[in-house]
């Protein structure tokens, strides 16, 4: 019954599966969303095409691949998209990865609970203010960059 959703351009939210299986969820662009999923927001063209799964967040062309679903997704960018890294997804053999962010024109994450800003042309990055890091120990620490250029870091 595709509940509160919004589709904008051809062919966009749709699907040959189960359309109920779609509701609160934005798409505008040619194929945007194709098989889309519930709570998700695709933008442009073919942004989130074949991508199955929830709370997904797809903007620039032909975010996401063929063949890997998931949930809690942010892609943005042209191309950006979650891939494992020594697999290839097919329609026998489709690839969950969950939990990811991927920023930059072809930045790719390549497993689930994973972050990528950029692609492997960048060769600078610029960040900021303070640089704070939080280990899977969960201690919070912050990277403090020395004047004859080493680095060390202090526990928050």
């Amino acid at each position: 019954n595709m509940d509160s959703c919004v589709a904008i351009g051809h062919k966009s939210l749709y699907t040959t599966d189960n359309p109920t299986d779609i509701s609160y969820a934005t798409a505008i662009g040619c194929e945007a969303g194709n098989y889309g999923g519930t709570y998700s927001t695709y933008i442009g063209y073919r942004a989130g095409y074949s991508q199955k799964g929830a709370n997904n967040t797809c903007v620039g062309a032909e975010t996401s691949a063929y063949y890997v679903t998931g949930k809690e997704q942010t892609l943005v960018g042209y191309k950006a998209r979650a891939y494992p890294a020594n697999t290839t997804p097919s329609a026998s053999n489709q690839v969950e990865i969950d939990n990811v962010v991927a920023i930059g024109a072809n930045a790719t994450a390549e497993k689930s609970n994973q972050a990528v800003i950029g692609n492997s042309k960048i060769t600078e990055t610029k960040v900021y203010g303070d640089l704070v890091v939080q280990g899977s120990d969960g201690v919070k620490r912050r990277v403090i960059f020395n004047a004859d250029g080493s680095c060390s870091w202090e526990s928050l």
